[in-house]
């Protein structure tokens, strides 16, 4: 959590994946406790969907 200076109304937070600087909910998203861009929390999410799939086997 980043405080501009004592006369800023708005708190920055910082992604924990990419590093990117933003004001909560408008660009940073709060996650189990971890902070996330829009786009990291897009990526995360799509690798535990592919992460989830069953994958077979195919013999030959």
């Amino acid at each position: 959590m980043l405080i501009l200076d004592q006369f800023s109304e708005s708190v920055l937070f910082e992604c924990d994946r990419c590093r990117v600087v933003g004001e909560l909910i408008t660009e940073i998203i709060e996650d189990d406790g971890l902070y996330h861009c829009w786009r990291c929390l897009s990526i995360n999410r799509q690798v535990g969907i592919k992460k989830s799939k069953p994958q077979t086997k195919l013999s030959v």
